[in-house]
């Protein structure tokens, strides 16, 4: 990058190697980490391998078995590095369990949580409009979706709260999700 374009799009890159991509994955391991707790309560934030350890009284260093997984999740995507058949292989299984869930759950939902009274109250009367409610010219409709906000802290929470609802939409965006072609020869 630096020799083609500058130096600027060279830190860039090492920027975005860096923060975004070291970032990125700390995040989806320590996620991994919680969901997998809840799996199997045995990896718990508070089973203790190195109970905490106060350095101030305002900071104390621990390690327990869900930050252990979350290590271990992030050393290893270290392991996608040293050759492309390795890498392939790894996003293939990652992408193929992911699939597999996917069918799984579609799976489970029409044959084992099938509603025969919900398919036909969605599907009998396909064309027919129920329920509807008319509109009123402006963004009155919208008082009963969102809480009133009564001081500026609220208003901050309230923002909070619409960030914090994006982060699973951005992780479920991510690249790379694809099944890797065979390596070449």
């Amino acid at each position: 990058m630096r020799e083609a374009y500058s130096p600027l799009w060279d830190f860039c890159t090492l920027d975005a190697f860096l923060v975004i991509q070291t970032g990125t994955i700390a995040a989806v391991a320590v996620g991994f980490a919680r969901y997998l707790g809840v799996l199997f309560p045995s990896i718990s934030p508070t089973a203790w391998i190195i109970p905490p350890v106060a350095l101030s009284s305002k900071y104390a260093i621990s390690l327990s078995v869900q930050q252990l997984v979350g290590i271990l999740m992030m050393s290893s995507s270290r392991s996608q590095y040293p050759g492309r058949a390795h890498r392939q292989l790894i996003q293939n299984i990652f992408t193929s369990a992911k699939t597999l869930a996917l069918l799984g759950l579609i799976f489970v939902c029409v044959f084992i949580g099938r509603n025969a009274a919900a398919i036909s109250d969605n599907f009998g009367h396909f064309w027919a409009v129920r329920g509807a409610q008319s509109l009123e010219p402006g963004a009155n409709f919208l008082r009963g979706l969102v809480p009133t906000v009564t001081a500026a802290s609220d208003a901050f929470g309230l923002f909070v709260a619409y960030g914090v609802a994006q982060v699973g939409s951005l992780f479920s965006a991510t690249p790379g999700t694809t099944l890797a072609s065979p390596p070449r020869k």
